[in-house]
């Protein structure tokens, strides 16, 4: 009969046992379930997110690449044909005033040497216009004979010593884009 009740009570122990653990581990699925089904949600999302953002940076960079090259190719026109134009920069400036500049690392600094250049090229331009006009002013009012042979030498002697240096550099641009 002992060993009837050492049975016995040993079954019982066995099953307070499993019922202790069995409870545990309910109670611990019950929390660890939504815990796993949270982190694995926000580790989605983060990835999700920034495989967004990455898409959204490689298609910023695209429509700056394509304004820019549109606008380089512009510029080359323009410049080509020595109407003593300024050279319009208005993609450059969309691109540094946003901030996405930062899109194009290492060719950054190749084009905004090359925008560098046509902005000085602009700024002279206008001083020379500037003082062209101020000239063909004075001209004019001396009543001198063809003014338009000075203003013309004046623009020819200007375009001649930055017409290649700027256009090779509208050109490297051009290939960095492409």
């Amino acid at each position: 009969m002992t060993i009837f009740w050492i049975t016995l009570s040993l079954i019982g122990v066995i099953v307070f046992i499993l019922q202790m653990i069995s409870s545990t581990w309910d109670f611990l699925s019950v929390i660890i379930g939504p815990l796993i089904g949270a982190f694995a949600g926000v580790v989605l999302g983060v990835i999700a997110n920034e495989l967004w953002r990455r898409r959204l940076a490689r298609h910023r960079k695209l429509f700056f690449k394509n304004l820019l090259l549109t606008e380089i190719n512009r510029l080359i026109k323009i410049y080509e044909e020595d109407k003593y134009e300024l050279l319009p920069i208005d993609g450059w400036s969309s691109l540094l005033n946003s901030g996405d500049i930062a899109l194009f690392k290492d060719d950054a600094t190749k084009l905004n040497e090359t925008y560098s250049e046509i902005q000085w090229y602009n700024s002279e331009l206008k001083i020379l216009r500037a003082t062209v006009e101020r000239e063909y002013i004075e001209i004019r009012d001396s009543k001198e004979v063809e003014p338009k042979t000075r203003r013309s030498e004046i623009l020819r002697k200007f375009t001649s010593e930055r017409k290649t240096d700027l256009l090779e550099k509208m050109l490297g641009a051009k290939k960095l884009l492409n």
